[in-house]
């Protein structure tokens, strides 16, 4: 009789364990993510849409068997949604001294790049939209593209996100993988609003001219872009890992490239060219003497004070820095 009963205690806690494994006990980490999801339902003003896919995702995770594969991935798949942005946004500022302020203490030269970025910003406060077009960074490596996209991200006062397509030659790196494949995950554009926390930030494509343009098995990644880009489309984007249409119709772009002539007509069609031009040496030692040796003295915590570069070793290293 003694034996049996330790057989059964010795079961029952063998149970108890694969289910806390599972996450399937009483207050156990399953039961305490889907009380977190349904607190989160209730308490946040998610859109009617995204609502009934939260619901439904949290039916299918409660009727599923805690050893599949398929529950996990249901869980996964339902924290990114709840991760977007779908109601959170940055109060922006609407003030074009400002963003004078920001591009002046940014970089040096480049007025005429600062004047058609400021008319841009200025068309765009009177009309409140873009006018169907996105502003595309022209110039070679260096030439501060990346940097002018931050400032202008700094003066509406919305947060930066900046992504490179460089190498991407699938689509669905871009729109998001199917949530039935392995390793499934939504494309870079939802990635980029979950990094950015709000649904209106300043989102940067870097290097657009590198993006496949190869229409083949893994979809044309220059048609997607157009998608995400063009005003008339992008209201209900559609990720393929998050299933519900994501408004981008917040989301100010601002595209990169290194070479004009690599960028499909269609696209440049949607875009609004600025070019920069590369720096003399003339910029480049005012830069190096204004800005560069005063914040790199600055950043290894030596006294900008105590330190003198002479002309002679400024223009050195200028016309020395990429010598072999």
């Amino acid at each position: 009789m003694r034996v049996q009963q330790k057989r059964a205690e010795k079961e029952a806690e063998n149970h108890e364990h694969i289910h806390g494994e599972s996450g399937e006990t009483v207050g156990g980490k399953g039961e305490s993510k889907t009380a977190e999801y349904k607190l989160r339902l209730r308490t946040e003003p998610f859109p009617s849409d995204v609502r009934k896919k939260i619901e439904q995702k949290i039916r299918k995770i409660e009727s599923g068997n805690p050893f599949f594969r398929q529950k996990e991935n249901e869980e996964e798949q339902l924290e990114k949604i709840m991760e977007l942005p779908w109601y959170q946004t940055s109060k922006e500022i609407k003030d074009l001294n400002l963003a004078q302020k920001k591009l002046d203490e940014a970089h040096f030269g480049l007025e005429k790049v600062k004047q058609r970025i400021l008319e841009y910003l200025a068309v765009q406060q009177i009309t409140g939209k873009s006018q169907g077009q996105v502003l595309c960074f022209v110039g070679h490596p260096g030439t501060g593209k990346t940097t002018f996209a931050r400032s202008v991200a700094e003066a509406m006062g919305r947060k930066f996100v900046a992504l490179s397509l460089n190498g991407v030659h699938d689509e669905a790196e871009v729109r998001g993988h199917r949530p039935t494949y392995i390793s499934a995950r939504p494309g870079l554009i939802a990635e980029a609003l979950v990094q950015a926390k709000v649904k209106n930030p300043v989102i940067f494509l870097d290097e657009v001219d590198k993006a496949s343009q190869v229409t083949g098995h893994h979809g044309n990644v220059s048609a997607a872009l157009l998608t995400i880009l063009d005003p008339e489309q992008n209201t209900k984007f559609r990720d393929n890992y998050i299933e519900i249409p994501i408004d981008l119709s917040q989301v100010f772009f601002i595209c990169g490239a290194n070479y004009l002539r690599n960028i499909p007509a269609p696209l440049k069609d949607r875009m609004t060219i600025i070019h920069f031009p590369s720096y003399t040496t003339t910029d480049k030692f005012q830069i190096a003497q204004e800005k560069l040796i005063p914040k790199t003295l600055t950043t290894k915590g030596l006294d900008p004070q105590k330190f003198t570069f002479t002309t002679k070793a400024i223009k050195e290293i200028i016309n020395y820095y990429d010598a072999p």
